[in-house]
């Protein structure tokens, strides 16, 4: 018991990945801190530099990886960088869709929520009632009042601009 406490019979590997979890854990909880200071400007590149090591220790399709991606959106959106912002934001949500489904899953919905907002800012009401369908069927199902009544108002949308 005490030679596994004390890494024998460990790898340079296991060593090295270890190192790369806590490191890249460290950039992104840094950048976090930025974002609750009102600096995304300074939580972008920590951020930037979590995602490689992300995608190497846990890979890319890991809800661990998938909340990099979103203080991505969160900093890019915060900069009106929206391309980036929706770009990384899409990538989240993707990987939480493959990971939960889209139906009951806070996960997704809390994408959902943040790319209707930035369609939204965007001037895209069209794509922010889409996210926002999609919040309603992650959050209450397919069937439920407040799904059928995104789904209308989309509906309306649609033949508006069906009508430009």
């Amino acid at each position: 018991a005490a030679a596994a406490a004390a890494g024998v019979g460990r790898t340079d590997e296991d060593n090295e990945d270890k190192y790369d979890s806590e490191l890249c854990q460290s950039y992104h909880n840094l950048g976090q801190v930025y974002m609750i200071q009102n600096l995304p400007q300074k939580a972008v590149p920590l951020f930037r530099k979590a995602l490689p090591l992300k995608i190497r220790t846990w890979g890319k399709h890991h809800i661990i990886t998938s909340n990099t991606y979103m203080g991505l959106c969160s900093a890019y959106r915060d900069l009106q960088k929206y391309n980036q912002a929706t770009k990384y934001g899409e990538i989240a949500l993707d990987i939480r869709r493959t990971l939960y489904g889209d139906a009951n899953s806070a996960a997704v919905a809390e994408c959902e929520d943040i790319l209707a907002d930035l369609y939204e800012e965007q001037g895209n009401p069209l794509l922010a009632q889409t996210h926002a369908l999609g919040a309603c069927v992650a959050r209450f199902g397919h069937d439920a009042p407040e799904t059928i009544d995104a789904m209308r108002k989309l509906i309306i949308l649609q033949r508006n601009a069906e009508r430009l």
